[in-house]
């Protein structure tokens, strides 16, 4: 079975419709919801596998990492929420992630040589996004351990790259690439907050490929990955 993480910060709809479409999967049978964003309280959702963890102040993209460790399933599943995953796709992800549970298994991949880019690639990758990702939890516990080589790097918001971080542990630990898959999903159209910027990181934060390449070749460098 699946324990599905989600952070929430500022779709909040999303994060509401998506617990009730995921929850009707078979393979799921948690959700584990993580809100860093205490100007919305989530605590009036009514579902028999949500788990839910409220914060009161933001924590970060590192939260990942800390509820992957609190579930009861060694296949976690990483979903954003302005990404919707078929349960097709979820049931495809699964058989993939369970002849090969060493390895991250998602929608998205990279492949960087140099400097991070957003250049979709499917097959063997080094990095898989968290936006949808299947990984072991001993994997994300790892990464979190692994997460302390990167408290001095300041990134908005605190703990972006670590779907860098997770990817490497996993080539590390295997000694093996990832994998990205061609397979559907929905993305949702991005709206604005209230100050009128975008939502998402990348669209938001000017500075955030730079950041995201010294991730990557910090994480090489540490874990002498070529």
């Amino acid at each position: 079975m699946i324990s599905l993480v989600m952070l929430s910060w500022n779709r909040v709809d999303n994060v509401v419709n998506f617990i009730n479409y995921y929850s009707s999967y078979k393979l799921i049978d948690e959700i584990i919801v993580f809100n860093n964003n205490n100007k919305f309280d989530l605590r009036n959702i009514q579902n028999n596998k949500l788990i839910l963890i409220e914060s009161s102040k933001d924590m970060g993209l590192y939260t990942r990492f800390a509820a992957a460790g609190l579930a009861n399933n060694e296949c976690i599943m990483h979903c954003d929420d302005d990404l919707f995953i078929p349960e097709d796709t979820v049931n495809r992800l699964y058989e993939y992630w369970s002849q090969s549970p060493q390895l991250c298994h998602g929608t998205q991949g990279r492949f960087v040589i140099n400097d991070y880019n957003m250049n979709e690639v499917f097959g063997e990758v080094q990095i898989v996004l968290t936006r949808c990702m299947l990984v072991s939890r001993a994997n994300c516990l790892s990464a979190f351990k692994f997460a302390l080589n990167f408290e001095d790097l300041y990134s908005e918001p605190k703990g972006n790259g670590e779907d860098i971080m997770l990817s490497f542990i996993s080539i590390s630990n295997s000694g093996k690439l990832n994998r990205s898959y061609n397979l559907p999903f929905y993305d949702c159209i991005d709206k604005n907050n209230d100050d009128g910027l975008p939502i998402a990181i990348c669209r938001r934060w000017k500075k955030h490929i730079e950041h995201r390449s010294i991730v990557v070749k910090r994480c090489k460098s540490l874990l002498g990955i070529d």
